[in-house]
């Protein structure tokens, strides 16, 4: 079973907050995701197939050729960043969640721009928990 192609364009931005990860992309990089989730979907469970989110689907070009900013990289939360756990009324918080985004290249640009640091720049960073509620 061959593993599928890059897809042109695709930019994937893991943002590793304290209490979750976002997995931030533009259109490309969701139909790149797709691909891959649809492929592990068709693929025999006992060969245990897997993604690795910045092996498989960074770039040639960023992989061979050096060419910077990666089309996928992560940038992780400062140390001293803190999450407000408090729940609203009826709510409880989640220890941690997994969120996809789809952002737009301008912001995908401010997210690149911080790969050399690696923390997340400040407008992009959690300010409170994901809450969860019991709807029965």
């Amino acid at each position: 079973m061959s593993m599928p192609r890059k897809v042109k364009g695709a930019r994937i931005c893991v943002l590793m907050q304290p209490n979750e990860a976002v997995i931030c992309a533009n259109p490309a990089g969701f139909r790149a995701l797709g691909n891959w989730m649809a492929w592990l979907a068709r693929s025999n469970p006992e060969e245990h197939f897997h993604l690795h989110l910045l092996w498989h689907l960074e770039s040639d070009e960023s992989r061979f050729d050096g060419v910077r900013p990666k089309n996928v990289w992560i940038l992780r939360s400062p140390g001293d960043h803190q999450v407000k756990r408090e729940p609203p009324d009826g709510m409880t918080a989640v220890d941690y969640e997994v969120t996809f985004q789809v952002l737009g290249e301008k912001e995908l640009d401010d997210l690149a721009a911080a790969q050399e640091s690696g923390v997340i720049p400040e407008p992009y960073r959690n300010v409170e928990a994901s809450y969860t509620t019991d709807c029965s």
